[in-house]
């Protein structure tokens, strides 16, 4: 730990490392040491100086140089490109020392990766070595890469940070004696390259992880909604999916959106089973049906958000999120975690959903707070407001895990928007990627073992898909069966499954006898090697390719 003082702000600065890994994690914290108030408009988290730096050659003449950055969209995360410092607008032009070019990635939002993942590698081919800089925090965020010194005195340097005005308007009200802590950036250098940052930082997820999976690995997850019956799920749909999970060899038979009342209308927060759907059964009796099958009953929630004719959004003043007096959203409302009770009466409605014998949970975020929210403390920022909302959910997740040692957790930002890696630390599994194409997941799948370790990873495998457009009225008809006779695309799925968590879905209750063998060899493979893949990491001997490219990898 080290200090810096100026006049009365005092900065504490915490280096810490985990034995065995080759990351240091870094943490700011600031002190108002006056007796007035101090308007803090920008706090980084971290800055790497002096990176490429050598005395034989300037960075800007090294051509073996290379940024790499994650890019991200919905049903299309996990795409590394590699650029020139050049190329993003970072070269010298004069011999001003004071000169400096900046290049940001960054998002603003609770959709944390929702337009780029937070780490940025930089490689130095000549040299053999890589620097990597990394943020948490389900908030607004950016890093920052910049050349400066011109040509007289040539750098380079990489700056991460969650508070800034500039980003999302970030602002804090510091009073006489408070302490502010800024979200944890974690970074490091090492002989090699992009393999070797990516192993790097992977080793340190594995270690600072909050939460372990089984000793003998992931369990092997049915889901129905991905290729599947979607949100048509009655009865009728789900037992032959049941009985077919449970022959293929799955762990868990989790039951996605659409069994509440409702996913997209009334009643969406209070998670509650629909009564239209549950008329012969009832969900607890499904719920029984599929632990008789062997499996582990799980099921979709979205906990953080709500309908505004949910019972939970009325249960105190300040129940759902706000920015300047205005509720945040539109058909959807967002729960506020900082009051207690809100947390009470979802902590009631997981307990519900534990009695009656679920012990999976799927939860989702399908809609970013924008700039974020200003009724859960006692300041006027919406991005300081999202942050406090983000860490009193993750400090509720804690919460079920204390009293639920036995629930699995999965996180899933509608698909892979949210998930860096301070919320990841509280989840078992993430969900990378909501793509039903799955010619498409060889490209997300390479490049989110990347950011997150390959047993966190699940990855759909959906033979027998039915896509969105068609599930209503699906029919597989003489042709459609004929189109999978041949098994290829059923070993195409499980494949991609073999490289993290497998993950199945699909509409396998229809498979033929040749499909369906294929689908317990993939399985049996997952299985033999699952504890394997728990220490695992990626190589790319052919490179990273991205979606639409078409090239043997």
């Amino acid at each position: 730990e080290y200090f810096y003082r100026q006049e009365e702000l005092w900065v504490e600065v915490e280096l810490s490392h985990i034995s065995g890994t080759n990351v240091i994690v870094q943490s700011n914290r600031i002190k108002n040491a006056g007796k007035e108030t101090k308007k803090i408009t920008r706090f980084s988290s971290a800055s790497v100086d002096h990176i490429f730096y050598g005395e034989d050659r300037k960075w800007y003449a090294n051509p073996e140089i290379r940024i790499h950055i994650c890019h991200s969209k919905w049903q299309g995360e996990g795409q590394w490109r590699a650029y020139k410092p050049a190329e993003l607008g970072l070269y010298p032009g004069s011999v001003h020392g004071a000169e400096r070019a900046s290049y940001k990635i960054q998002s603003v939002g609770s959709w944390s990766t929702g337009n780029f993942y937070p780490m940025t590698v930089a490689e130095d081919g000549k040299k053999g070595c890589v620097w990597y800089l990394e943020m948490e925090g389900a908030n607004n965020w950016y890093i920052k890469l910049c050349a400066y010194g011109g040509y007289a005195k040539p750098d380079f340097s990489m700056e991460a940070s969650g508070c800034d005005e500039s980003n999302g308007g970030w602002h804090y009200d510091l009073k006489p004696g408070e302490t502010y802590g800024a979200q944890r950036a974690f970074w490091g250098v090492a002989a090699g390259g992009f393999e070797e940052a990516t192993k790097n930082l992977n080793d340190f997820k594995r270690a600072d992880c909050l939460v372990r999976c089984p000793p003998y690995g992931m369990p092997l997850v049915f889901n129905d909604y991905m290729d599947c019956v979607w949100l048509d799920q009655r009865p009728e749909t789900l037992f032959p999916l049941i009985d077919r999970a449970a022959q293929v060899g799955c762990e868990v038979f989790c039951i996605d959106g659409g069994w509440c009342e409702n996913k997209y209308g009334e009643g969406l927060g209070d998670w509650l089973p629909a009564k239209s759907l549950y008329t012969e059964y009832t969900l607890e009796e499904v719920a029984g049906n599929i632990r008789a099958k062997g499996m582990i009953p799980g099921i979709w929630t979205e906990l953080e958000t709500c309908t505004p004719t949910a019972a939970g959004a009325g249960i105190c003043e300040e129940a759902v999120l706000r920015r300047y007096d205005n509720r945040i959203g539109g058909e959807k409302w967002f729960y506020n975690f900082c009051r207690e009770e809100v947390r009470e009466y979802l902590l009631e409605r997981v307990d519900a959903l534990y009695r009656m014998g679920f012990r999976y949970i799927k939860n989702d975020y399908n809609h970013s707070l924008g700039i974020g929210c200003t009724n859960n403390y006692g300041g006027d920022s919406p991005a300081e407001g999202m942050i406090r909302n983000h860490d009193a959910f993750l400090d509720f997740m804690e919460e079920l895990y204390r009293r639920y040692p036995d629930l699995m957790l999965e996180n899933c930002g509608s698909g892979g928007l949210r998930s860096e890696n301070k919320t990841l630390r509280r989840f078992m599994l993430q969900s990378i990627s909501d793509q039903e194409l799955y010619k498409n997941n060889p490209s997300i799948l390479m490049g989110s073992i990347a950011v997150l370790p390959p047993e966190k990873a699940g990855i759909w495998v959906y033979p027998y898909p039915t896509v969105f457009a068609d599930y209503k009225d699906f029919l597989p008809d003489r042709r459609y069966l004929e189109s999978m006779a041949d098994g290829k695309q059923t070993a195409f799925n499980l494949i991609c499954g073999l490289m993290g968590t497998m993950y199945l879905s699909g509409r396998i209750d229809l498979c033929d006898s040749y499909n369906l063998s294929l689908i317990k060899q993939g399985v049996s493979l997952y299985k033999k090697n699952r504890k394997e893949i728990m220490r695992s990491r990626p190589v790319y001997p052919t490179g990273i390719y991205n979606m639409n490219e078409k090239e043997l990898c």
